[in-house]
C-alpha cells in the first residue's frame, strides 16, 4: 500500500504535538518532516515532495507568495491550512480540469462523518 506522505509546517506547541502524534498512528500515512519556519518549508517541500502539506500560517501576502512558489514547483500538492482559533481548517487542491474538481468533490463527500 502506498503512504501518503505528509510534510507538517507549523509551529511548535502543544497543537504541533498532537498533529505529529496522529499522524504517526495512522499507517496509511508517512511523515516526512515537520518544519516551523517559511525557509525550511520551501527546502523540506523540494526534498521530500510530500504529497500533503500541513501547515498553520494566516493568510496574507507572504502565504500567497508561498503557496504560488510550491504550486509552480508541484502542481500535484495539497495544502490544507489549520488555525487553532477556527472551529474547522482549510483545505486547498490544485484542480486542473472538471474531472481533478469532480473527484475532490466525491472524495470529499466520502470524508464527511454520518450523522
Amino acid at each position: 500500500m502506498k503512504k501518503t506522505r505528509v510534510l507538517l509546517g507549523t509551529p511548535e506547541g502543544l497543537q504541533s504535538q498532537l498533529l505529529v502524534e496522529a499522524l504517526r498512528d495512522q499507517q496509511d500515512v508517512e511523515l516526512v518532516g515537520h518544519v516551523s519556519d517559511p525557509v525550511a518549508t520551501l527546502i523540506s517541500i523540494a526534498r521530500t515532495k510530500p504529497d500533503v502539506w500541513i501547515h498553520g500560517w494566516e493568510e496574507g501576502p507572504e502565504l500567497q507568495a508561498m503557496l504560488s512558489h510550491v504550486y509552480s514547483c508541484d502542481s500535484s500538492i495539497s495544502v490544507v491550512r489549520i488555525d487553532p482559533n477556527d472551529a474547522a481548517g482549510y483545505v486547498q487542491v490544485p484542480v486542473n480540469s472538471m474531472a481533478s474538481l469532480l473527484s475532490f468533490i466525491r472524495q470529499g463527500r466520502q470524508l464527511e462523518p454520518a450523522c
